[in-house]
């Protein structure tokens, strides 16, 4: 099925699979701010508003 056009190219679809939601990036986002393949990421949620910050391993 194709993609709607409309003059935002920022509305997406929330999917539901296995218990978990789903929702695509754009990739020119996604190469904005630099997310590569199997990146671990924290997500984080706060005043109706979610966040992505890279996952930094702890140091010993």
């Amino acid at each position: 099925m194709p993609r709607r056009k409309t003059s935002k190219s920022s509305i997406r679809n929330v999917q539901f699979v296995n218990g978990s939601y789903l929702i695509s990036i754009p990739a020119r986002i996604a190469q904005k701010i630099g997310l590569r393949k199997r990146q671990k990421v924290v997500v984080s949620e706060s005043r109706n508003r979610v966040t992505i910050k890279d996952w930094k391993k702890k140091r010993r």
